[in-house]
């Protein structure tokens, strides 16, 4: 489940960067979040789930942040490409191995930071923040907010899930955050083609819908860490899809600075599994 709702995000940053001619990053994350909350509380509602089971408040908290998040994701996307826009947000599961260590003074194996180390040196090479070239300031700051909001969202479902179905906390966290979104930008209709319309069919009810369900499903069966590892499949997708569909190619710096993230990630994700209440 969770690689594959990662391969589904991983598509849709293609597909997004796609559409960006058409709608601004803002527009297109409130269609999202709107096409995908319906669809998910029409299924939630169908099957009775629907009860928050007292957790209100907290339901509440991880729809704004899933408001936040999919809003700087697109930011990232958009000011610095496919590749580089998603793979700064992994750096979420880094702040983790410092919340865990600091905040729950959890030891953390070497291995771990070692891992964190080298993911800071890869969104380095790709941000260009090792040379005068460095990438556009407002993107890399969405990129990193999308990281700080990836780590609260997996840290807030991990709790949901001891006592919610998913569909349950899948469907209230997006439609708080859709609710957010109409409340705080119009509502415009774009000239699209058929083709335009499939492409907001798949980031909103595909991507956003099954790809968040699939994820926070996942994390009732397997904790964070390994859900993470897989979940790490959505930067390489991301890149990959982004060369064939837009030619969104990266420089040979760039490419080691991804593959150099995707590995300390892996590392990062296998250590804190590895750690006792993880």
């Amino acid at each position: 489940m969770a690689l594959s709702g990662g391969v589904l995000f991983g598509i849709s940053g293609t597909v997004a960067a796609g559409l960006f001619s058409s709608f601004s990053p803002a527009e297109l994350n409130q269609y999202r979040l709107v096409l995908a909350a319906a669809f998910i509380s029409l299924i939630a509602a169908r099957k009775g789930l629907m009860h928050h089971g007292g957790r209100f408040g907290l339901l509440v908290l991880q729809g704004v942040i899933t408001a936040a998040i999919t809003f700087a994701f697109f930011v990232a996307v958009e000011r610095l490409g496919v590749g580089p826009g998603i793979t700064i947000q992994y750096m979420g599961p880094i702040l983790m191995l410092v919340w865990r260590r600091l905040v729950q003074r959890q030891h953390v194996p070497v291995a771990g930071w070692m891992g964190a180390v080298a993911a800071v040196v890869g969104i380095g090479l790709i941000t260009g923040a090792f040379t005068a070239d460095y990438a556009d300031p407002i993107g890399v700051a969405a990129g990193l907010a999308a990281a700080v909001f990836y780590a609260a969202l997996t840290i807030t479902a991990e709790k949901l899930g001891k006592t919610l179905h998913p569909l349950t906390y899948s469907s209230y966290s997006l439609t708080v955050a859709a609710v957010i979104w109409l409340a705080v930008l119009p509502v415009k209709i774009p000239q699209l083609s058929i083709a335009g319309w499939l492409g907001v069919v798949w980031v909103s009810i595909i991507a956003m819908g099954l790809g968040y369900l699939l994820l926070m499903s996942a994390l009732r069966h397997i904790s964070p860490g390994p859900t993470g590892v897989a979940a790490t499949s959505e930067p390489i997708v991301g890149t990959l899809t982004a060369w064939v569909a837009l030619s969104q190619t990266l420089s040979m710096v760039e490419t080691t600075g991804v593959a150099l993230t995707a590995v300390g990630i892996a590392v990062v994700h296998w250590s804190i599994r590895r750690t006792p209440g993880f």
